[in-house]
């Protein structure tokens, strides 16, 4: 594979893109989560096309892994009380 603009946004051999993130060890503790990576097919082989959902994709885990970093640090601050 050939890594293009992002650690995110990889290029098959077949000219397909990739959206491709490491899983967070946080995420992973306690989850019955296989591998270290996520990685999804982006179905385009145009690069603008994938730059833009890579983009989207990363944003949207991003906040869900926020969110739950916040659910955690509240869970972990009503567990001192």
């Amino acid at each position: 594979m050939i890594h293009t603009h992002a650690s995110y946004l990889v290029k098959t051999p077949s000219d397909v893109y990739y959206f491709q993130m490491r899983i967070p060890n946080a995420l992973k503790q306690g989850n019955q989560v296989k591998g270290n990576l996520f990685r999804k097919s982006l179905k385009t082989k145009d690069e603008r096309v994938a730059i833009k959902q890579a983009r989207i994709l990363y944003y949207a885990i991003d906040d869900v892994l926020s969110y739950q970093d916040r659910q955690d640090e509240a869970y972990t601050q009503i567990q001192s009380i």
